[in-house]
């Protein structure tokens, strides 16, 4: 009987410590989607776009990608399927990129499309924030530190 007890003991130990690690996790990714939800670059949508174009290619191991288009509005989008995303009816099928520029700031959005329907643009959770961090590092890298910083510490005060 004490070894059973032993042993489930240790397996609720083990349990409590990875649902820690997987609590951590969604603060930090949490955090980070707050701090990424309405960001705004001083930079032209011109550079903005070719970084970020060329990041989500790298991403997706692109091959082949939906040339961008660019709506009367001036929101442009660019996507990109993943490599035998044709195979796999369920699950995240590519990448699609949103910019616009309002009131002279240039805004971006990176989204992870999940059954070929690209998600509504409120829909927080389809956001692809490690893409949009590595575009924020390339044009903003001390935004990018305040905020990595600052979804540590979100993790860390996880309960």
């Amino acid at each position: 009987m004490a070894p059973v007890l032993h042993r489930l003991f240790l397996v609720g130990v083990l349990l409590v410590m990875g649902c820690g690690g997987l609590r951590r996790s969604l603060a930090e990714e949490g955090y980070l989607r707050q701090q990424l939800y309405d960001y705004s670059y001083d930079v032209p949508l011109d550079a903005l776009w070719g970084e970020a174009v060329a990041v989500t290619a790298r991403a997706a191991s692109a091959k082949e990608w939906t040339e961008g288009t660019r709506s009367a509005e001036g929101v442009r989008t660019f996507s990109v399927n993943f490599p035998g995303a044709k195979t796999e009816p369920l699950g995240e099928t590519g990448l699609l990129v949103r910019g616009w520029e309002a009131e002279g700031r240039s805004h971006l959005h990176i989204f992870r499309v999940s059954q070929r329907r690209p998600p509504p643009p409120s829909d927080l959770g389809s956001r692809a924030e490690d893409l949009e961090m590595k575009v924020l590092e390339r044009f903003r890298p001390e935004d990018a530190r305040r905020f990595q910083e600052g979804a540590k510490q979100a993790g860390q005060r996880a309960p």
